[in-house]
């Protein structure tokens, strides 16, 4: 799920927590609650976080739902 990429994604980049939220302009909290699968990132927002994890999302891919498009899931499973 949305929540387990995000977690995989900061984790290989040698991200903490805090310093995925200070890149993205959030609290730490908010990523925490991405991760634990509390909310879900807005379009927006999930287009930043794949610019800053280099999976490629596009506002026109970023579902409702909050899952990342294909194209992304198939990029964090390599």
């Amino acid at each position: 799920m949305l929540n387990e990429n995000i977690q995989a994604l900061r984790k290989s980049k040698g991200l903490s927590q805090e310093e995925l939220a200070l890149k993205l302009n959030v609290v730490r909290q908010t990523v925490s609650k991405w991760e634990r699968g509390l909310s879900v990132p807005d379009a927006e927002m999930l287009v930043a976080l794949g610019e800053t994890l280099d999976v490629p999302v596009s506002k026109d891919e970023a579902r409702g739902d909050g899952a990342l498009p294909r194209t992304a899931r198939r990029e964090t499973l390599r």
